[in-house]
């Protein structure tokens, strides 16, 4: 998801969230490859998981902090039935922002809209 693109230009600090419903038919663990830019934190069922920065700059001077599927993977404990997913990706107001995440298709479970 280009949120540039999405969202058009903006100004200052901003903060998209991302949601869907999984739904598991039992307890399971699922891995979810993701990639983003600048700043994520990933909720499951409520439930911080994941805290992530990968913008400009931000691991050594000159990392460009592209976005890209698989750079962080991240283990869900999905329970029986309903299970929200939710993702917040805050742009840190130097360039581009979005993320790209999937979770395998051939994981025990349904994705519900």
């Amino acid at each position: 998801m280009n949120l540039n693109r999405s969202l058009g230009p903006l100004s200052g600090r901003w903060t998209a969230i991302a949601r869907t419903t999984l739904r598991a038919a039992a307890a399971v663990t699922v891995p979810l490859d993701l990639g983003f830019s600048d700043e994520v934190v990933v909720f499951l069922n409520g439930h911080p998981v994941y805290e992530g920065r990968n913008g400009w700059e931000s691991r050594y001077p000159g990392y460009l902090g592209f976005v890209q599927r698989g750079y962080e993977a991240i283990y869900l404990t999905l329970t029986p039935g309903r299970n929200e997913l939710v993702l917040a990706v805050t742009d840190d107001m130097r360039f581009g922002w979005g993320f790209s995440a999937r979770i395998a298709p051939d994981a025990p479970f349904d994705v519900m809209r």
